[in-house]
C-alpha cells in the first residue's frame, strides 16, 4: 500500500505538469492572435479618422458607447 502512495502522487504531479504546459502554449498562441486583432483595429481607426469615415465607427463601438475626457462633456456615439 505504500509503494502505491509515491506512484500515485508522482503520477499526478506529472498529469498537472503536462496539462500546465498544455495550458500555457494556448494562451501563447492567442496572445499573437489578440495583439494582431487590436493592433488592426487602432489602424483602421486611424485610416477612418482621416478619412472621416464615421460608418468605421458604427461597426466597431457599441451601442452605448460614450467618451468621456477631462474638462469634457460626455459625447455618446455619433449618429451617421
Amino acid at each position: 500500500m505504500n509503494a502505491k502512495n509515491p506512484v500515485l502522487w508522482i503520477s499526478l504531479f506529472v498529469i498537472a505538469l503536462f496539462a500546465g504546459l498544455g495550458v500555457t502554449r494556448a494562451q501563447t498562441g492567442t496572445k499573437a492572435d489578440v495583439v494582431a486583432t487590436i493592433t488592426n483595429l487602432e489602424n483602421d481607426g486611424v485610416k477612418a479618422d482621416l478619412a472621416g469615415d464615421t460608418a468605421f465607427y458604427q461597426k466597431a463601438l457599441a451601442e452605448d458607447w460614450t467618451r468621456a475626457i477631462a474638462m469634457e462633456p460626455f459625447t455618446p456615439k455619433p449618429n451617421s
